[in-house]
């Protein structure tokens, strides 16, 4: 959440505050380089092959991150979310891999693009939580706000439909998230 809004960087990124220490990328306080996994060597030489689209996902069958995974993305990173890897496009290449040790391609289905399906957020929904402009991406991170905002009747019920798991209209099939 940090990552995506500079401005509040300039004033929690600081000594004494959490994030200068749980969101070190981000406030630029690493302990040493910050590097990829190692590639395993020898690296063989890539070979061509035919690129195949990533099945499609009947109505009723999602393809979805598992929402309570978590993999080793590196030693730096050992226990990390499909969110993490969803904000890290540089890092899919190599985590995404179907071989990849750290299981993220079978963990992260819809970030590793092993499945599509077509229930997505509206990337452009906005709606306000306590008086501020919130998006899907914020929500999707909330699990706490879900409860309250992903129900019939308010903004987030229909613009953030994967996160809210409200697809409908041919999509994927509507599923009670919450008791």
């Amino acid at each position: 959440w940090l990552m995506l809004r500079p401005n509040f960087q300039e004033t929690e990124c600081l000594p004494g505050k959490v994030p200068f220490l749980s969101c070190q990328e981000t406030c630029n306080n690493c302990v040493g380089p910050i590097t990829s996994p190692p590639t395993p060597s020898p690296t063989p030489p890539p070979t061509p092959s035919p690129v195949a689209s990533p099945p499609v996902m009947a109505a009723g069958d999602p393809c979805d991150d598992d929402p309570t995974a978590r993999f080793i993305a590196s030693k730096e990173d050992p226990d990390v979310p499909c969110i993490w890897l969803a904000a890290r496009p540089e890092q899919q290449t190599v985590l995404c891999a179907p071989n990849h040790p750290s299981g993220a391609y079978n963990l992260c289905e819809e970030t590793c693009q092993k499945c599509v399906d077509q229930c997505e957020d509206d990337s452009n929904a906005s709606f306000e939580v306590n008086g501020i402009t919130r998006n899907c991406f914020w929500l999707s991170l909330r699990p706490q706000f879900q409860v309250t905002e992903c129900v019939s009747g308010r903004g987030p019920f229909l613009g953030c439909q994967e996160t809210c798991n409200n697809c409908i209209n041919g999509r994927r099939t509507l599923r009670a998230r919450f008791p």
